[in-house]
């Protein structure tokens, strides 16, 4: 019996169950080289996690460690921790991810618009950057602060 599970995944028909029995084989072929995979398809199969965990850090209102749906966008999972804070610079969002052969892939996404067609996956980290006048105000801020308070001992 041949069972195409690329088929099963594609379609809305599901193959019958199979019951096996003591000494049934299962034999998985290698996949083609030159087949491609739809990762959001597999994404939004029975074959998925519930969900996947992916870091947001930075200019976000709840940073940290958030569970999304295997198909969620970056976008999503900024929305999930919280939404992005008024001193987030979305034009220059860092996602960080480990390829297949264990080295770190880093891209700057442009999320300005809070839509996106990348895919998260599980142990992604998003890292939401300050904008460049933030971090002049905030040192300003920081720089006035004991001055304000100086001048409110001698009033």
């Amino acid at each position: 019996m041949t069972v195409n599970l690329w088929e099963a995944i594609w379609s809305d028909a599901a193959p019958q169950d199979i019951v096996l029995q003591a000494d049934d084989t299962v034999f998985v072929p290698r996949l083609a080289a030159d087949a491609t995979i739809d990762r959001r398809l597999i994404a939004r199969s029975s074959f998925s996690p519930r969900t996947v965990r992916v870091r947001v850090v930075g200019e976000v209102n709840a940073p940290g460690q958030i569970e999304v749906a295997p198909d969620s966008s970056l976008s999503s999972a900024i929305a999930s921790a919280g939404g992005p804070t008024d001193d987030a610079r979305l034009s220059q969002v860092a996602f960080v991810r480990m390829n297949e052969g264990g080295q770190i892939d880093r891209q700057t996404v442009d999320l300005r618009d809070l839509s996106d067609s990348y895919q998260v996956q599980d142990g992604d980290v998003v890292i939401v950057p300050e904008t460049d006048t933030s971090t002049v105000l905030d040192f300003v801020g920081r720089i006035i602060s004991p001055l304000n308070f100086l001048f409110s001992i001698f009033d």
